[in-house]
């Protein structure tokens, strides 16, 4: 069983890493997408704890196919109108180099509300992320400018 888990925990980190239309999530970004815990996702990605029926399905209504997770068979893009979608946007080569606004456009108008949030979720969390490797790499002087050490 163990290497069960290990095997579905590896594809459920190769979901995790073209989840947001064929860019890469951290687990923390991941785990806001999916209403998980970062600690949660990263049990299932090592296989130190099963995945739950409830991410299997939500991963479904995004567009991942359950079967491929748990088998490594089929698509890994669901038979449903979310997988299409999924399908369609990572193969269309639009997370190509270049600023946020090219990068990532979102059109609000065809979102849901819970759609939104989401997004806003995983955003939110980048930009977190974002702000600590800046951190990292320098400090503000007192202008308010960066200076990189």
């Amino acid at each position: 069983m163990d290497g069960l888990q290990k095997q579905i925990g590896m594809r459920l980190k190769e979901v995790r890493n073209i989840f947001f239309e064929g860019g890469k999530l951290s687990a923390r970004q991941f785990a806001l997408a999916v209403n998980e815990t970062k600690d949660n996702i990263a049990n299932y990605e090592n296989g130190r704890a099963n995945v739950p029926n409830r991410l299997m399905v939500t991963l479904y209504r995004r567009g991942i196919n359950p079967i491929y997770l748990l088998t490594g068979e089929d698509s890994i893009y669901a038979p449903n109108e979310a997988g299409r979608i999924l399908e369609k946007r990572i193969n269309s080569g639009k997370k190509e180099q270049g600023n946020v606004a090219e990068v990532y456009s979102i059109d609000a108008k065809k979102l849901s509300f819970d759609e939104m949030v989401r997004q806003f979720d995983i955003l939110t969390a980048a930009a977190g992320d974002m702000m600590r490797a800046i951190q990292k790499k320098g400090t503000r002087n007192k202008s308010g400018s960066v200076k990189v050490k």
